[in-house]
């Protein structure tokens, strides 16, 4: 067989929609697949990207130098728990 040949028919046979049972799915050709709650999982990425830059630059933000290291480790981990309250039930 030749398979230049074999190639172009496989090609014209999926434009066509006859490849594999009819297309892979039974939309017309160029119909694309609905997503299954892709666009809740990227709001909630979102999110929680916004919500992790917001918590280093939160860290950045703190004068560790002018704290004492107990006020420094409290500030810290109150930090981390509001982080983890936020992120409780999410994705992220």
């Amino acid at each position: 067989m030749n398979l230049r040949r074999y190639i172009s028919e496989e090609g014209a046979a999926a434009a066509a929609g006859t490849l594999g049972g009819g297309g892979g799915g039974g939309g017309e050709a160029g119909d694309k697949r609905k997503r299954d709650g892709g666009d809740a999982k990227a709001e909630d990425a979102a999110r929680g990207t916004a919500r992790a830059r917001q918590f280093l630059a939160d860290f950045a933000a703190l004068p560790l130098p002018e704290m004492s290291p107990a006020d420094a480790v409290r500030r810290v981990q109150q930090m981390r728990r509001e982080l983890e309250a936020d992120s409780a039930g999410s994705a992220w």
